[in-house]
Formats: structure tokens, C-alpha cells, sequence
């Protein structure tokens, strides 16, 4: 099978380097995909292969710079992650094919899903996208040159991070320059807002997010050539964290809804 051929500062993506797979489902009649949020990694999701039904197979992009990847360079383009994303994915069509993002996993996984649709010619069973404004709405706020501190404090307000890591030197130090790198990533992302999908796509949001409103959420169906919803939960920017039950159980049912379709 042929690769996609949109430029890319790396080397065609090795699908064990990018992709952790969680579970040993044998019999998955769909994947489910989930992209990070800025300066996390692939265990951020891990503890959801409780929470979702075992005909489900889940899996999650493994971004360079952290965890078991912390001595490679992170990105510093989206296209890096999408292209990355998207090769290794591809050859997994063979089953239905579902995409979650959350914050600039959102973007990146938004990104991938583009990339598949051009590559395939067929839409994927649903993109998720969490706690992320649609592209080009949202001006994003400029904190890769904030300071150690700065980006360690911004970490605790957002709640993505663990209280004993934030206040561990040794642990501020692999878990701050990868957010940084993410930040400036950020900072450089100019998405086309004219680009749509087909793919279905589902928006979920944190009730009280300091840094995403819902309205920036809920506009995401600007982007959907297909079906579009909308969904909020109790919390802030990582609702997901303490709602991940009910995250699961939303998802489950949204993806069961288009099984047969």
C-alpha cells in the first residue's frame, strides 16, 4: 500500500514507535484511536480500556518527547503528528475506524481524519473532538516563552497534570519541556477553516472550561460536511478526567448509534 505523500520532517512513521495498543481484543469490530492533550502522552488514556465495551479495540498516539519516547524531539508542526498518524493508521482501515482527540489532540486527530479521508476516499466511523475550539476560531494564547514556573502554574490551573509531579523537580523536568514544545506547536498551527469532513463528528465540552468556551466547542459542526453533535460534561478543560465513566459510556453509545451505517 502506498504512503501519503504529504511532506513530513520525519521519516515514514513506524507504526510500534507511534501507536500504543491497550487490550487484546480478538474480535473488535471497531478501533478507537485517541490523540493527547499538550504535554501528555499515550498512558493518558490507559485506564479507559475498563471503561469501554471489549469489542473495542483501543489504542493511542504515542507523540515524540515523553514517556517512553522522552529522548527524540517533539514535533514542531501538527503535520508532523497528522502525517505520522495517518500512516500508520491507513493500513488499519481494514475495520471501522473511530478518532478521539481531546485539547490539541483535537487538532491533531482533526488533522489525521483530513489526511485519511484524501488518502481513502471514505469517511471514518466518527471523530471526537474534546475540549477544543474548531480551527481558526480560537486565538490561541502565546506560552512557550513563559517560565518554568509560568507553564508548571498554567499545568495545575488547566488540571492535566498530577499535583506530586507538579511540585517534583525531577518530574518538572520531563514533563515541562514537552509542554512547552507543545505550546509552541500550538502557536504555529494555522488551520484552513474551509476544510470540512465527512466523517461524523462529535464535540464534547467542560461545562466550565477556563480556557475553551462551549460555543468555541459547539462549532465544530462549521467543519462537518456530515452528521454533527454536541455534548457537555460537568468540570473544567480536564472534565474527562473525572467524568471518564460517563466520557466512555457517551462514546460507546455514539459509536454503536453509527455501527450499521
Amino acid at each position: 500500500m502506498s504512503t501519503l505523500t504529504i511532506p513530513s520532517a520525519r521519516p515514514p512513521a513506524d507504526a510500534d514507535a507511534w501507536l500504543r495498543r491497550y487490550g487484546n481484543s480478538t474480535q473488535p469490530w471497531l478501533r478507537l484511536v485517541c490523540f493527547p492533550p499538550a504535554g501528555c502522552g499515550a498512558s493518558f488514556f490507559r485506564d479507559w480500556l475498563r471503561l469501554l465495551p471489549s469489542d473495542i479495540s483501543l489504542s493511542a498516539l504515542r507523540y515524540p518527547g515523553r514517556e517512553d519516547r522522552i529522548a527524540e524531539p517533539c514535533a514542531e508542526r501538527m503535520e508532523e503528528l497528522a502525517v505520522a498518524a495517518a500512516q500508520v493508521l491507513e493500513p488499519l482501515l481494514d475495520l471501522p475506524l473511530a478518532l478521539f482527540g481531546h485539547s490539541m489532540g483535537a487538532y491533531a486527530a482533526y488533522e489525521t481524519a483530513l489526511l485519511l479521508e484524501r488518502r481513502g476516499g471514505r469517511a471514518l466511523k466518527a471523530l471526537f473532538v474534546s475540549g477544543q475550539a474548531v480551527p481558526g476560531r480560537r486565538i490561541v494564547p502565546k506560552h512557550s516563552d513563559d517560565t518554568d514556573e509560568e507553564l508548571i502554574g498554567l499545568m495545575g490551573k488547566l488540571g492535566g497534570s498530577d499535583d506530586e509531579a507538579l511540585r517534583s523537580p525531577e518530574l518538572q523536568e520531563l514533563i515541562v519541556p514537552p509542554f512547552r514544545a507543545d505550546c509552541r506547536l500550538l502557536e504555529a498551527y494555522a488551520p484552513d477553516p474551509l476544510r470540512t469532513l465527512d466523517t461524523p463528528i462529535i464535540a464534547f465540552a467542560g461545562e466550565d472550561d477556563p480556557l475553551v468556551h462551549v460555543d468555541e466547542v459547539r462549532a465544530w459542526s462549521e467543519v462537518a460536511a456530515g452528521p454533527f453533535d454536541f455534548r457537555s460534561f460537568a468540570g473544567g478543560h480536564f472534565y474527562l478526567a473525572p467524568q471518564a465513566p460517563a466520557v466512555a459510556r457517551e462514546i460507546s453509545l455514539r459509536l454503536e448509534r453509527h455501527r450499521n451505517k
